[in-house]
């Protein structure tokens, strides 16, 4: 835009002063038309749409010259600080034997995690066939990791299987 705005006014000058210094050369610069003995008419509107649409953006962007857009800080006042994390085991380390990562290994990584407010688990982590079986596992996961610490919280998703009962319909 501003290419636009600059070139055209000079370009026009540029003829100003050629015709103001006599006749044209067929190698001088002046827009194509078909007698070279007759001046094209200049169309200044063109320029002038262009010079008042690069003012009007040129005055949509002087706001933010002026306005404070630096984001607040972390810890403020006004904000609540909340720490976050994610228990992803390394089980596959050269000090150790490559495995899929087990429920001990998930316990020991939130463990890690004291300064979390909440530990997500990586969906399907866990599953479980009976309800007996989840029931431990989750007494297993805060009897290691959540009892005693106040506050903490661990969001598990896990997969369960459903008893086929709960899927046959009952007619009457």
């Amino acid at each position: 835009m501003l290419t636009e705005v600059i070139a055209v006014p000079l370009s026009q000058h540029a003829l100003l002063i050629q015709d103001l210094e006599g006749p044209r050369s067929v190698e001088s610069f002046t827009p194509y038309t078909d007698n070279p003995d007759t001046a094209p008419s200049r169309d200044h509107t063109t320029y002038y749409h262009k010079y008042a649409f690069a003012v009007f953006l040129l005055a949509l962007a002087t706001p933010s010259l002026w306005m404070h857009t630096i984001p607040n800080p972390t810890y403020t006042t006004t904000t609540t600080p909340f720490s976050l994390g994610c228990a992803l085991p390394q089980t596959h380390l050269p000090q150790r034997t490559p495995h899929s990562p087990t429920l001990d290994d998930y316990i020991t990584e939130t463990k890690k995690m004291t300064n979390a407010k909440l530990v997500l688990w990586p969906e399907r982590v866990l599953q479980f066939n009976t309800d007996a079986e989840r029931n431990t596992t989750f007494e297993k996961i805060y009897n290691n990791v959540l009892e005693g610490h106040k506050g903490l919280h661990v969001g598990v998703g896990f997969e369960e299987t459903v008893p086929d009962s709960w899927s046959k319909r009952t007619s009457k």
